[in-house]
C-alpha cells in the first residue's frame, strides 16, 4: 500500500489467538518469571500461567528449545572490547554472519547495555537482516524519563527459511558504552502449529461484545482453564451457566476461569470497582458543603 509515496505493508498474523481459548495444564508466575524472555513464549504456547496453585487441571514444566547461534562479526568504525563498546563514527556498522536451523525465529540479543558510561540518553540503531527488512530501535539510559529498566536488550530478527544469514547494525550516534556482550539466538517453530491447534481447539465461540458485558459459548471433552484476551480488573464478574464463578489472574496480565466438560454459556460483566463506595462519598460529601454552605448563611 502506497501513501504519499511511502510504501507500507499489511501483515496477517496466522497464529492469532481468539478472545477466549483453553488450557489443559498449568504453570506457576514463580516457574515462568525464572524463565529467560525467548522461553516464556514458548512456556505460555503449552501452559497457562496462573498466580496461585489449583487442583482444576494438572501442572506441567513446559519444553523449550532456544539455539545459540555461533556468528562471525565486522566491526566498522566501532571498538570493542571487554566490557566496552565504543561507536566512533556517526555511521558505524557491526556486521554479523553466521549459519542456523531453518525455519526459525533470529532475535539478537546485547547483554548488560549500559549507556550511562557514556553520558547518553539514548543508543539509536537500524538493524538490516535478509529475514525481516530494515528496523530502527531506540535505547534509553537510566537519565531518560523514557528508561524501562532493563539492561538486555532483544531483538526480533524474523523468521528465516535459510540456513546461512546475515545481519547489518548502523549506530546512529557516537560514544562509550558499557556492554557484556551480543549473542544471537533461533527460536525453532516446528511445534508451533500444534500448540496452536491445542490452544484453539475449544474456543468461545458466537461472541457477542457490548456496553461492559461479553457473552459466549464453549464446548469442551475435557475439563479446561478458559483464557480471555481481556485485560484483568477486579470489576469483571464471570458466570458459567448463570452460575458465578472465580475470575483468576492468568498469562502475566489477563483473565481466565474454570470451564468443566461439556457444553457452556459464558457470561462476562464488568462494573467498576469501588464506584459505589465513591458515589456514597460524593453524596456524603455534597450533602456537608451544603450544611456548611446553610451554617455559613445563618450566621
Amino acid at each position: 500500500m502506497d501513501v504519499d509515496g511511502t510504501t507500507y505493508y499489511i501483515y496477517k498474523n496466522s497464529y492469532a489467538l481468539p478472545l477466549g481459548y483453553t488450557y489443559d495444564a498449568y504453570m506457576t508466575r514463580e516457574e515462568y518469571d525464572a524463565l529467560g524472555a525467548l522461553e516464556k513464549q514458548q512456556a505460555m504456547m503449552q501452559a497457562v500461567v496462573l498466580e496461585e496453585n489449583t487442583d482444576f487441571i494438572k501442572e506441567i514444566t513446559p519444553k523449550t528449545y532456544v539455539l545459540n547461534i555461533p556468528y562471525e562479526a565486522e566491526y566498522d568504525g566501532i571498538i570493542y572490547e571487554e566490557g566496552k563498546f565504543k561507536v566512533t563514527d556517526s555511521e558505524a556498522r557491526l556486521r554479523l554472519d553466521y549459519n542456523t536451523r531453518k525455519y526459525s525465529e533470529i532475535y539478537l540479543v546485547f547483554h548488560g547495555l549500559d549507556l550511562s558510561s557514556g553520558r547518553q540518553e539514548k543508543l539509536g540503531m537500524w538493524t538490516k537482516t535478509n529475514t525481516w527488512g530494515s528496523n530502527y530501535t531506540l535505547f534509553r539510559s537510566k537519565a531518560s524519563s523514557y528508561y524501562f529498566g532493563y539492561e538486555d536488550i532483544v531483538l526480533n530478527l524474523g523468521y528465516t527459511k535459510r540456513k546461512a544469514n546475515e545481519t547489518e547494525i548502523t549506530f546512529s550516534n557516537r560514544g562509550t558504552f558499557g556492554l557484556e556482550g551480543i549473542s544471537l539466538y533461533a527460536l525453532p517453530l516446528g511445534k508451533l502449529d500444534d500448540y496452536y491447534a491445542k490452544r484453539t481447539k475449544s474456543t468461545l465461540k458466537d461472541v457477542v461484545i457490548s456496553n461492559n458485558k461479553i457473552v459466549g459459548n464453549i464446548d469442551t471433552w475435557k475439563d479446561r482453564m478458559l483464557v480471555f484476551n481481556v485485560p484483568y480488573s477486579k470489576g469483571w464478574t464471570a458466570y458459567v451457566d448463570g452460575e458465578k464463578v472465580e475470575v483468576q489472574e492468568a498469562n502475566v496480565m489477563y483473565m481466565a476461569i474454570p470451564i468443566t466438560k461439556g457444553s457452556h454459556e459464558i457470561v462476562l460483566k464488568y462494573k467498576t470497582p469501588y464506584l459505589q463506595i465513591g458515589l456514597l462519598i460524593s453524596i456524603v460529601s455534597a450533602v456537608m458543603l451544603i450544611g456548611i454552605a446553610l451554617l455559613e448563611k445563618k450566621k
